[in-house]
């Protein structure tokens, strides 16, 4: 790996309760980043690339990727803007609606959303007249998309020193919130302590989490990336969140991503345990998170490879033409790991204008914006869904400029459509 060792964090303990006796569960072998999308000038060059190994804490029940890539490596221009996807829009939209039904007639309403991107939540709601609202994101070039949406925005890491200067400046939040942030972050604890820093005592801190039980049921290692080092169950969430004295006051079930999890939480008022049998429920659910289960899912990842690459060389064999739609992180973890490469399919769509015109990570495959679908539709014979969680949405857009596409869907079972 030469180098590549001065941009990695090291560790040998779980993330959240220290535990060192953590065990290897999965090895999708040596993957580049999954938003490392290569310009044409450097497609020559050699690509960061390291291990990608999942280990599971049998104490708090995280699964995690242990050895961390050095944030400015990930983030400091970050190729991922939410507004450009037509479900997350929708999703953020309602997720806007239930807070402003929630907080609308609350007085100098103040909310804090860490990890914002380009503020497709804060858009939603900054034009509410009794709501101040503050995004903080680190990632520049996504940040300079928010301002331009006249967002308030502070460029820079969520964290307790950065907490303390929002706190001096705003003074405390009512509701806190972060969505699909958790999974980035190598020290969670410290976005723990920075949210008490500022959170109001009947405050609430929001967060949404995929859930790693609906990525195992659903066969979805495509989910696994250097950029996701956490993946949650409830137990772990409420065994991280109780170290700070953070209480479960609600779980919502949401599909977005293939099944993620919105959390809410407030600081614990007396020291009196309150039984929530919704959460014993869930918890209960997740007692077949064991290594035996891991070892099941690893030989259902293997099966799904082979199911794929069959179904493709069968097209290819017909001399059909397939191309691939949604350049996502997943994607990335998907093509390498399943060796997808030019030889199956010779071009990725893309709506978002931060990837068109690049390269897809490791098997170089050309990204493309949708205007090359209404160009060369005639000669296209399938579609080969990459960003399968938003499948609706990408046959809804192919068959509106040609029917006759017939659609490949890689999981949770490979199949055609």
């Amino acid at each position: 790996m030469g180098n590549n060792n001065k941009l990695i964090n090291k560790r040998s303990d779980c993330r959240i309760c220290g535990n060192r006796l953590i065990k290897k569960i999965i090895d999708l072998g040596i993957m580049p980043l999954a938003g490392n999308f290569i310009e044409k000038k450097n497609l020559r060059k050699k690509e960061f690339k390291i291990p990608l190994d999942l280990y599971y804490c049998s104490k708090c029940k995280l699964v995690q990727v242990k050895d961390t890539v050095k944030p400015k490596v990930l983030f400091t221009k970050y190729n991922y803007s939410s507004s450009t996807i037509p479900v997350l829009n929708e999703h953020f939209l309602n997720y806007s609606k239930e807070i402003i039904k929630n907080y609308k007639k609350r007085k100098n309403f103040k909310i804090l959303e860490f990890g914002c991107n380009d503020g497709i939540l804060l858009s939603k709601l900054f034009k509410e007249k009794n709501f101040f609202c503050l995004g903080v994101d680190p990632s520049i070039n996504i940040g300079k998309l928010a301002k331009k949406k006249s967002i308030k925005i502070l460029n820079d890491y969520f964290n307790q020193q950065s907490a303390n200067k929002i706190l001096k400046k705003y003074d405390k939040f009512d509701y806190i919130t972060a969505s699909n942030v958790f999974a980035h972050i190598d020290d969670i604890h410290s976005v723990i302590e920075a949210s008490k820093i500022l959170l109001k005592d009947d405050g609430y801190l929001v967060v949404e989490v995929h859930y790693l039980l609906n990525l195992l049921n659903l066969n979805q290692y495509d989910f696994f990336y250097h950029e996701h080092v956490n993946y949650y169950s409830i137990y772990s969430l409420k065994y991280l969140f109780e170290m700070h004295n953070f209480e479960i006051k609600k779980i919502k079930q949401t599909n977005m991503h293939g099944g993620s999890l919105r959390v809410y939480l407030q600081k614990k008022k007396n020291t009196i345990k309150n039984k929530n049998l919704h959460l014993t429920k869930l918890i209960e659910n997740e007692k077949k998170l064991n290594l035996t289960f891991f070892k099941r899912f690893n030989k259902n990842i293997y099966l799904q490879k082979k199911e794929v690459i069959k179904i493709l060389k069968n097209i290819k064999k017909q001399n059909k033409k397939i191309i691939g739609f949604g350049a996502s992180g997943r994607g990335t973890t998907f093509l390498n790991f399943c060796k997808i490469d030019k030889k199956f399919i010779n071009v990725i769509l893309d709506s978002s204008p931060l990837r068109a015109g690049k390269f897809m990570p490791g098997v170089k495959i050309p990204i493309k914006n949708i205007s090359y679908l209404k160009k060369n539709s005639s000669n296209i014979d399938y579609v080969l869904i990459i960003a399968w969680n938003y499948k609706d949405s990408i046959i809804k857009q192919v068959k509106k400029i040609n029917n006759n596409i017939k659609f490949i869907i890689p999981f949770p079972n490979p199949k055609l459509l």
